[in-house]
């Protein structure tokens, strides 16, 4: 998402063909008529999807249009590759000197330049990726939570436990509880 929102910033307005707007209208109008609805169990959710559903889609017409011939800088391209290595590895090393190793710069260097451009660390990135690895997998599969902690590489379910108490402010149990309520 960084890279991309380096790009909205730089060319915020383009061009779409008469077919792509039609199919975010298409999304646009079951968001609208979800909004309408009168509220039934999972209502939420479906609204929260078909929001992701507008927003990939929205994201995909723009990346699409980026121009490949443009340089990077360094620090766009470094971005770019931990982004990458971040979406291949986070269920298995929650390390930023992991990540930073395979990109030959030193953690803080890492750390420093995603600061500058998002202002997260990198430690804060690895974090949030996995808390909503967790929260995806607590709403939308039947795993226990047990599973879920293995899935994701913890030792035990406790330090799973305390790692997403500690981000989120509630246990996975919690959070769980939390959406069936909606």
């Amino acid at each position: 998402m960084v890279p991309y929102s380096i790009k909205f910033f730089e060319n915020p307005v383009i061009n779409i063909t008469d077919e792509e707007l039609e199919s975010l209208k298409l999304i646009y109008d079951l968001l609208s008529s979800q909004l309408k609805a009168p509220a039934r169990p999972y209502s939420s959710m479906a609204l929260g999807a078909l929001c992701e559903v507008l927003f990939f889609n929205t994201l995909g017409i723009y990346s699409s249009r980026q121009d490949t011939s443009t340089h990077k800088t360094r620090k766009e391209e470094l971005i770019t590759d931990f982004v990458q290595l971040l979406e291949e590895n986070f269920k298995r090393e929650r390390a930023v000197a992991f990540y930073a190793g395979k990109l030959f710069v030193t953690p803080k260097h890492l750390s420093a330049v995603l600061k500058e451009v998002s202002d997260k660390t990198a430690g804060e990135w690895i974090d949030q990726r996995v808390i909503l690895e967790a929260k995806v997998l607590l709403r939308s599969t039947g795993l226990n939570i047990q599973e879920i902690s293995a899935m994701l590489n913890f030792a035990n379910q406790s330090f799973f436990g305390k790692y997403f108490r500690h981000l989120t402010g509630m246990s996975p149990r919690d959070y769980r509880s939390k959406l069936s309520e909606t």
